[in-house]
């Protein structure tokens, strides 16, 4: 039976991620001698510090209100509200998805749902030039947090204790623990994501040039484009003062521009067996990780002792005395299909024929025990299951007339033995009805200027764990109790007391650093500002502080009369010039104004095709152009193609009526515009579709018939065919799957693609003033009518395929063989002149770096001479990223097979032993190349493990 066992296991997905539970900062348990708390463990987190499973902290409420505070309105207007509110859409889906996949966490089928979903996270370039950071990440990322999960990129691995430890000697014994667990099996795991860590031991001085104050185990990981990416990492942009992060935040989101979102519907991977195929709805914007830690702790069965809190009162008694006995002498049968761990009343087993009867309480009326008439507030409980987080009613303005609301659920609780029972419950698990009164808002949003801190700039001030309550230990039967850690309850910081996030006016600002000039020059560079990302777009975002106009209680008193047109000018952005009357507008570069009463109240623009047309042509948001209450301007490519034509009239609706119409002239079609694709500022991968987003697409019966791809230069090196089926929208494109690579016509073929020319990046260019790689995208509408030169910030980096053509599904680059030129396979002697090592696999052609890992799948745990774990080595010159670095070729042996070519000595790896079999801590000796690319990190198979040696 055992062996059976074990084979079902080796058919579950190899483990594959992981995530951090946290808890209150704690004093450390029975240290050794001279060991602090502030000892160990760098830049400590006001939420608190990772803790093992069944130590975790988690709420027991399920429903929280949320609001805004007047300061946050005034300054981040509606479109920050939106923001926010976003993310705790997010957090509702997750819980009770709106798709109905499942009703709570305990249904989640996290293989089905999450498995492999390893990278949300999008870029925007202009919002990156910008220093924009998104707020709705910021705060999807927080909300995690408070749920109780910690950033696994930086707890995977903690200092427990030094043993005999002197600092002024340099010595001492170190004590690590790992606090990332598996989603699926719950034991400790050292991945991330689907990217393997490590770590290494450092100080607050490497150098051991100043006094040591604080150790830390420092994670660091395999190159890959899935690192840093755990929504529960967010919170670590943040600067919490104190001791200064030592490398950057082990975050992806410390970069400006990156958000976090679900997969867009036209853009999946070809399905496999873990993938549904429907990563899109909100609930996608979590990762794995994120996903597998709050359905770990919130599932009903992950039951540990709790208390309910003073504000929690009863509203119905729990009935703990047995049914009535059936005629036939037995208890009522379970009813059909009933959910597990399901609660019912108490029933007593082994009545019939056993000779065993319940023990009777005369006083009590003949039953087994009183009826039970107190909360039972201390209890083993299972997790609460559903969270909703709703809006509340709350006057924003002026922060008063909050009406308090009153939320009731069934609490189940768990007990098998009471004094009076002769036999123990069956099943153990009862229900009482309770209630929490919300005076406040449990969650709420404010703005105000934070100042400076010291030399750091706070951006926004957290909530600590003040109201977490823990560790419960009431059912602790023997042990220390003071040494227990946990499980706890996460609850507010105080009665009648919101959680609150209050984030920074002091954005944007600029910054200068004076070096003692008697005169120095000012710059206009932003460092820092809050928006609102929401693709990928150089104009797919907003700043804030929210002009004047879009304040939400701005708009909240509508116009008491229809708005009223008094005049439109049109600007020709292309030569800056405004048209004269009557206008003839080109839909592509002309810019519309209209100047009007109260513009700050319509909610729609209406292009007609008279004057005495009852159905618009295009309808077209207004909030989206409101300058003021008396301008609207509508941009370039709003236009849509059925609005061309001559004798337009326009019209605004607000909540009062309509306009009277106003002639607007004649309505010509421009170039086409692009105005974004999934892909601006990454890499495009082939195997992938390709969206583009833009406007005119479409100009009568004519459509978009060919992408053309151009080099950095903008000099056009290929052409791609478009079909009439890809042309979704006058704005949109969509190019399937696979259709870059498949071999079509028009300069995207087999022959093109991989001979390195035109459409992809070119593999192996040695001209060190010539970028090769970055590929800017055009379209063309008929003959001669393309789009114009997008931004540079907007190109693709990389375009090629990212797996093997010839393989269904595969979208990222393997690794298929490893040799060594000195005759002796498995050996690999680097410092040897003629002893090369060949990388062969499919679509490694555009790779970046390499590094190794050992045979058993871990990192190399060693240091060089500065105290430094591995790190990549760029196989690219350091001068142009698109040049291959000395020592190193790159051949095509067949399709999409390609092999990489390092000799060591050249390359200047001779010189480093960092990587050999005899460095470093770890068990296994044998070694397995680490390729990364722009498309994923191939790494190889254990069969093709080598012996590196000096």
């Amino acid at each position: 039976m055992r062996i059976l066992l074990l084979a079902a296991v080796m058919f579950i997905p190899a483990l594959a991620s992981g995530f951090t539970l946290i808890g209150p900062n704690a004093t450390l348990v029975n240290p050794s001698a001279g060991v602090t708390e502030a000892l160990i463990n760098m830049a400590t987190d006001p939420m608190g510090r990772p803790v093992r499973v069944k130590e975790f902290y988690r709420w027991n409420y399920p429903k929280f209100t949320f609001a805004y505070d007047s300061t946050f309105v005034r300054f981040f207007g509606h479109n920050g509200m939106n923001a926010v509110s976003n993310s705790f859409r997010v957090m509702n889906d997750f819980f009770v998805p709106e798709d109905g996949r499942y009703k709570g966490v305990s249904q989640l089928q996290l293989i089905s749902e999450y498995e492999g979903h390893f990278r949300t996270w999008y870029f925007n370039p202009s919002a990156n030039v910008g220093n924009v950071t998104d707020i709705q990440s910021m705060t999807l990322g927080l909300l995690v947090n408070q749920l109780g999960l910690g950033n696994p990129h930086r707890y995977c691995f903690v200092i427990e204790d030094i043993m005999g430890v002197n600092v002024a000697n340099s010595t001492g014994t170190f004590q690590i623990g790992i606090r990332n667990y598996d989603p699926y099996t719950y034991l400790p795991a050292t991945i991330i994501n689907g990217v393997q860590h490590s770590y290494y031991i450092t100080s607050d001085s490497p150098g051991n040039n100043a006094a040591i104050t604080i150790f830390d185990a420092l994670e660091y990981a395999v190159s890959s484009d899935e690192e840093n990416s755990a929504i529960a990492g967010i919170r670590d942009v943040v600067n919490f003062g104190g001791l200064a992060w030592p490398t950057v935040a082990p975050t992806v989101f410390r970069t400006p521009g990156v958000y976090f979102g679900p997969e867009d519907s036209k853009n999946l991977p070809v399905s496999n067996a873990f993938q549904n195929n429907n990563r899109t709805q909100p609930r996608h914007s979590l990762t794995f990780d994120d996903a597998g830690g709050l359905r770990y702790l919130y599932r009903t069965n992950n039951i540990v002792w709790e208390t309910l809190d003073a504000s929690i009162t009863l509203v119905s008694a729990s009935n703990m005395n047995p049914p009535p006995v059936t005629t036939s002498g037995l208890p009522p049968p379970i009813p059909p299909n009933q959910p597990f761990l399901t609660p019912q009343r108490r029933t007593i087993v082994g009545m019939v024929g056993s000779g065993l009867t319940p023990s009777l309480n005369v006083a009590a009326g003949g039953t087994t025990r009183p009826n039970n008439v107190a909360i039972v507030r201390d209890g083993l409980r299972g997790g609460i299951d559903k969270i909703e987080f709703a809006y509340a009613p709350y006057d924003s303005l002026i922060g008063q007339d909050y009406r308090q609301q009153v939320f009731a659920w069934t609490d189940v609780f768990v007990t098998n033995a009471l004094p009076s029972d002769p036999v123990p419950a069956n099943p153990p698990y009862f229900t009482q009805i309770v209630q929490r009164t919300a005076t406040v808002p449990d969650i709420i949003f404010i703005a105000e200027d934070l100042g400076v801190a010291g030399n750091v700039l706070p951006v926004i001030t957290l909530p600590t764990t003040a109201g977490w309550a823990g560790p419960n230990v009431g059912n602790t039967q023997q042990g220390n109790v003071a040494n227990i850690r946990g499980p706890g309850t996460i609850g507010l910081p105080a009665a009648n007391t919101s959680i609150q996030y209050i984030f920074t006016t002091r954005a944007p600002f600029y910054q200068v650093i004076w070096a003692g000039e008697p005169g120095i020059e000012g710059n206009s560079i932003v460092q820092f500002q809050w928006g609102w990302i929401y693709g990928t777009g150089p104009t797919d975002y907003i700043t804030f502080p929210e002009s004047d106009i879009t304040q939400a209680e701005a708009i909240t008193g509508p116009s008491g009369t229809a708005i009223t047109i008094n005049a439109i000018a049109v600007l020709d952005t292309s030569s800056g010039l405004y048209l004269a009357s009557p206008f003839t507008i080109n839909r592509s570069t002309d810019r519309v104004y209209i100047y009007a009463n109260r513009t700050d109240t319509a909610t729609e623009i209406h292009i007609m095709a008279s004057a005495v047309a009852v159905t618009p042509l295009q309808v077209i948001k207004a909030t989206d152009h409101i300058v003021s209450d008396q301008l609207i301007a509508i941009g370039t490519g709003v236009f849509d193609n059925l609005t061309v034509g001559a004798g337009r009239f326009i019209r605004l609706a607000n909540p009062k009526g309509n306009s009277a119409v106003v002639a607007l002239g004649t309505i010509n079609d421009g170039a086409p515009i692009i105005t974004s694709t999934q892909y601006d500022g990454l890499a495009l991968n082939t195997r992938k579709s390709l969206i583009i987003n833009g406007s005119g697409f479409i100009s009568g019966v004519t459509l978009v018939d060919q992408i053309l791809f151009d080099d950095v230069l903008d000099a056009n090196l290929s052409a791609l065919t478009v079909l009439a089926a890809h042309v979704l929208s006058d704005s949109q494109i969509v190019i399937p799957v696979d259709y870059i690579s498949s071999g079509v016509t028009g300069g995207g073929g087999y022959g093109a693609f991989n001979a390195n020319t035109g459409t992809r990046s070119m593999a192996t260019s040695v001209a060190v003033a010539q970028d090769d790689f970055t590929r800017k995208i055009r379209v063309r509408r008929g003959v001669g009518v393309t789009s114009a030169v997008r931004p540079r910030d907007h190109s693709f980096t990389h375009v090629g395929p990212g797996g093997d053509r010839a393989t269904v599904g595969a979208i990222a680059p393997t690794i298929t063989a490893v040799t060594t030129a000195n005759g002796v396979a498995t050996t690999w002697s680097r410092g040897t002149i003629a002893d090369t090592i060949t990388i062969t696999g499919m679509a490694l052609d555009l790779a970046l770096s390499i590094e190794f890992l050992d045979g058993d799948g871990n990192l190399i745990q060693a240091t060089d001479v500065l105290g430094f774990p591995p790190a990549p080595i760029s196989l690219r010159s350091p001068i142009q990223p698109s040049t291959l670095a000395t020592g190193v070729t790159i051949t095509n042996p067949a399709g999409d097979s390609y092999a990489i070519t390092i000799a060591p000595v050249a390359f200047g790896m001779n010189g480093n032993s960092i990587f050999d079999s005899a460095s470093g801590n770890n068990v296994s000796t044998i070694r397995r190349a680490v390729i990364r690319t722009p498309f994923g990190t191939a790494i190889a198979p254990i069969g093709q493990a080598i012996t590196i040696q000096p």
